[in-house]
This record gives structure tokens, sequence and C-alpha cells, in this order.
């Protein structure tokens, strides 16, 4: 299976048995069988690697044997800058059980993180982690935490759904946020953008006179607490 690396730069995967429901297919790759392709906003798109074997049972895998999920940038890196900067942040700080962990960053090409259940690779999880109330609250007191925890360090997420939240494989796993895409980064002390997420032009209304705090609070409010309410 080929992959995008930076030149001059290679990491190794190996192969490793796991169970899959589906057969992946994607036009990028010699086996048939390999990658789904999931489109994003903004032209980025994400990846997720598996190498189906006739007997449906093996994946790639990052070198010490994590499955993971591949974003790949299809945008110039000055679209794609804001992410990995967040990213940056993030690595720099304590990690959050409720956000995805990133495994390996490669500027204005590519990111891997961990691999996690989510709308995109389980075509029940409306069914199991949405429309089942208990799941939904786990979810969103889990999203509250993050919240805060991002607004500590000044990461403003803003993007708030519950297609950015996935769950992690074990029977008991945590619900992470990714896909920072969106998100900004403000100076805690001015409440000054530092880095301005082109995601606000899409706030028309009121709310767009909002401080950066505030404005992350009401799309919360908005995405998440009241779209879960008409579930």
């Amino acid at each position: 299976m080929k992959y995008l690396r930076k030149k001059n730069k290679r990491r190794t995967y190996k192969k490793t048995t796991i169970k899959r429901k589906r057969t992946i297919k994607h036009k990028h790759s010699k086996n048939s069988n390999t990658l789904k392709k999931y489109s994003k906003k903004g032209g980025s798109y994400i990846y997720y690697m598996s190498d189906t074997d006739k007997s449906g049972e093996t994946s790639e895998t990052t070198a010490d044997g994590k499955p993971f999920f591949r974003k790949i940038f299809d945008v110039p890196f000055e679209e794609a800058i804001n992410e990995f900067q967040i990213i940056t942040i993030l690595q720099a700080n304590p990690a959050h059980p409720n956000i995805v962990t990133y495994y390996e960053v490669n500027p204005g090409e590519s990111i891997d993180m961990e691999e996690l259940i989510t709308y995109s690779t389980d075509e029940d999880y409306h069914d199991n982690y949405i429309l089942n109330k208990k799941e939904l609250a786990k979810q969103i007191e889990a999203m509250k935490k993050v919240k805060d925890y991002l607004q500590g360090l000044g990461i403003i997420y803003l993007d708030w759904k519950f297609d950015n939240i996935g769950k992690s494989p074990e029977k008991d796993g945590d619900y992470k946020l990714f896909d920072f895409d969106h998100s900004g980064w403000i100076d805690t002390d001015t409440n000054e953008w530092l880095i301005k997420p082109d995601f606000l032009n899409s706030f028309t209304g009121p709310e767009k006179k909002l401080s950066p705090k505030e404005l992350d609070d009401w799309a919360f409010n908005r995405y998440i607490i009241q779209e879960a309410t008409r579930m």
C-alpha cells in the first residue's frame, strides 16, 4: 500500500489482526479493498486506513501496533495551517482523555490520529450512541469538560457538532473530540485572537458580536445542547 509522506521522511507501518465490519475501497490503492475517503469541509479529507486481506481481518497500524485515522490535506498549506498550529498547542499541554490523541503531524500534508468509532466508520453509530439517551448524556458531559479545558488553553473550538465526536473502540471507551480545522486561539489575558479561524464567517447573526469565549459557548449550546433535545 502507498502512503503519502514528506520527502526524505519515512515511517514504518506493520500489520496486525483486527476484525472489520465492512470492506473499504479507495481509488488510489493497488488493492481495491483498502481505503475509504470522506470529504470534509475546507477541501481536506479523512482517510480510514485499513488493508483487508481475503479473510477481512488484517489492518494497517502504526509501528507500535495502533490502528489510526489519517487526515490528508488537499488544500494549500495556508488554508490548513490553523489546524497544525492548534495541534501543536494541544501536544505541548497535558493530554485530555476526551480529545483525540495525535500520533504524527506532517505540516501541510497529513495528520495521523488514534482510530475512533464515528459516523463515518459505523453505520449504526446514530442508533447506538446518539439515539441512546444514556450515551448521548455521556457525550455532552465529556464535551463540556473538553470545552472548558480548551478555553483554558485559549483554544476556541467553534465547530461543535456530533459529527466531530468519536468513541474509543473499547466497550466502555471514552468519547473524544477531533477535527480542529475550524478552531482558533486567543490570548487568555486580552481575549484577542492570536490565530483567527476562517470559520468566523459562518456566524452571521447577533452572535457574531460576542467575544471569542462567548461565541464558543453559544456554538456549543446551539449545536450540542439544543441539537441533543431534538434527538
